[in-house]
């Protein structure tokens, strides 16, 4: 079978879900859990050449069904994504980044080899872009209850709620999450991991040279992004960081912080706020939902609270929340985090609020 190379960044009709750089790079970076690249096209084989710098997993989906999920190599490989399928039908092609970006893996898509013709994928009315903690990562979604052990194998995308709203509105996606961080602080006090950092940069937080030069620390393009739904989910690993037994976080001058309750309660509804505030100074046109009761419900209030005196104080009509039903242990997937059946109800509870709005 005689192949044709096509290198990934000169195809115009790939569609890249997930934060990337304007920078020409060698090839599309896949940072954020639930990342993809996605095309129309023909022909009966396909292969995609990438480059992988760690621990991952890629999840092929064809026509908008499961096909499969693999552990991928380090280094720069080909694996093969269809082969023997009808040359003339086009296919709907899907390529997932699994792993979260926590394990600053990185994972480029380089070319693609096929005796096809790429078509061009029709222009989406929503993009929905979601800021979340490991539940938003896809922790869980893969392997049994039993599987405790934290490994880039427990995370996916396959049943992951932000792509069963993509779906239920015909939306693009993009997903920005870290494992343990929080709105203002991580689950161990230390303020530096608060995913509201992140929302100015591409992938803010990875320094290393390779991102670097993938892009990671430029400045996202916001203002010509198509993001018109935020989904903000974030607060369980706050809330651990007010337990008694949760550890005080030493800053690079030696100061010690730990939250307590009730006096450092306002921490939280000022960066719910400031959350909020940067989102809609940079774009004028997104919906904000804040969902909160998905862990816990330990810190609601504030976020409601911070949600509401933004509305007050600026008249913005496009920030809401909504109230997801709680995780409940017969729900748990592996590491005992939500598993699919939960972020089925997590879905259904967003898709109703955004049907109201919408």
């Amino acid at each position: 079978m005689n192949l044709t190379k096509h290198l990934c960044t000169e195809v115009p009709e790939i569609r890249v879900h997930g934060r990337v750089s304007n920078r020409k790079t060698k090839g599309i970076p896949l940072f954020w859990s639930a990342a993809a690249i996605e095309f129309n096209i023909t022909g009966t084989e396909l292969w995609l050449e990438y480059t992988c710098t760690g621990d991952a997993y890629l999840r092929v989906e064809i026509d908008g069904f499961d096909m499969y999920r693999f552990p991928i190599d380090i280094g720069t490989h080909k694996v093969c994504i269809m082969r023997g399928l009808a040359a003339e039908q086009i296919k709907n092609v899907r390529i997932f980044r699994e792993t979260s970006a926590f394990s600053a893996t990185l994972i480029t898509c380089d070319a693609l080899y096929s005796d096809g013709e790429f078509k061009t994928l029709p222009e989406r009315k929503y993009k929905i872009e979601a800021f979340g903690d490991s539940v938003t990562a896809g922790e869980g979604l893969a392997g049994a209850p039993s599987m405790t052990e934290w490994s880039p194998a427990v995370f996916s995308s396959r049943g992951h709620y932000v792509l069963t709203v993509a779906k239920a509105f015909d939306a693009d996606w993009s997903i920005v999450a870290h494992g343990g961080w929080g709105v203002f602080t991580d689950y161990k006090n230390n303020r530096e991991h608060a995913v509201p950092k992140e929302y100015d940069y591409v992938y803010g937080t990875n320094e290393t040279p390779e991102a670097t030069e993938l892009g990671a620390r430029d400045i996202f393009d916001v203002e010509n992004d198509r993001t018109n739904i935020t989904i903000i989910n974030l607060g369980a690993n706050d809330s651990n960081a007010y337990n008694e037994n949760a550890e005080a976080w030493i800053d690079e001058n030696g100061l010690s912080h730990k939250l307590k309750r009730p006096d450092d309660l306002h921490y939280i509804v000022d960066a719910f706020y400031n959350f909020c505030a940067n989102i809609r100074k940079r774009n004028k046109k997104t919906i904000i939902l804040l969902c909160h009761n998905t862990l816990t419900d330990a810190l609601d209030p504030q976020m409601i609270e911070a949600a509401e005196r933004f509305k007050q104080d600026t008249g913005d009509d496009k920030i809401y929340t909504v109230r997801l039903p709680r995780a409940t242990p017969d729900l748990k997937g592996s590491r005992h985090h939500p598993g699919a059946k939960a972020h089925e109800r997590f879905a259904e509870a967003i898709i109703a609020k955004l049907n109201e709005i919408l």
